[in-house]
C-alpha cells in the first residue's frame, strides 16, 4: 500500500476499504443477511405494534456500505412506514451508501457518526429497533 514515510495513503485506505466492503456485501447476499434481518425485525414489530401511529426506525450500526438496509428496502421486506437508517463511523462509506441507494431509488437514509453516541440517528422519540451485523462483534466488553 502507497505510504509516506510511516503514513499510508489516505485515498489508497479509503479505496481498499470501499474494496473489502463490496466484497463483504457480496458475501452478504449469499448469506441473505437482509433476509434473515428482515424476518428478525418483522416479529419484533409484531410485537411493538409497528402500526399503532407512532414512527418506528430500524437503525444498522456499523452499516459500511448499507447493503443489509438496501436489501430489506429493495424487497420490501418490512412496511413501507418503517423508517430504515444505516450509521457508520467511515465517511467514505457513508457517502457510498448514499450514493448506492439513490441509485437504486431506494428509501433508507445514512448518517455518519458513531453509533454509540446518544442521538446520532434516534433522538426523536420514535421507537427504535437496533440491529448489526458487521460491528458488534469486534468490540470488547470495554
Amino acid at each position: 500500500m502507497p505510504a509516506t514515510g510511516s503514513r499510508l495513503d489516505p485515498v489508497a485506505v479509503d479505496a481498499l476499504g470501499l474494496r473489502v466492503h463490496y466484497e463483504l456485501a457480496r458475501l452478504g447476499e449469499e448469506l441473505q443477511l437482509g433476509r434473515r434481518v428482515a424476518a428478525l425485525v418483522g416479529s419484533l414489530l409484531a410485537e411493538i405494534g409497528h402500526d399503532c401511529g407512532q414512527p418506528v426506525r430500524v437503525v444498522d450500526i456499523g452499516c459500511g456500505l448499507g447493503h443489509v438496509l438496501r436489501s430489506i428496502a429493495m424487497r420490501g421486506d418490512l412496511p413501507r412506514s418503517v423508517e430504515l437508517v444505516g450509521v457508520d463511523l467511515n465517511p467514505v462509506l457513508v457517502m457510498e451508501a448514499e450514493r448506492l441507494a439513490r441509485a437504486e431509488g431506494l428509501p433508507v437514509r445514512f448518517v455518519n457518526g458513531d453509533a454509540f453516541t446518544p442521538g446520532v440517528a434516534i433522538d426523536d422519540g420514535a421507537r427504535t429497533v437496533v440491529v448489526s451485523t458487521g460491528l458488534l462483534h469486534h468490540l470488547t466488553s470495554d
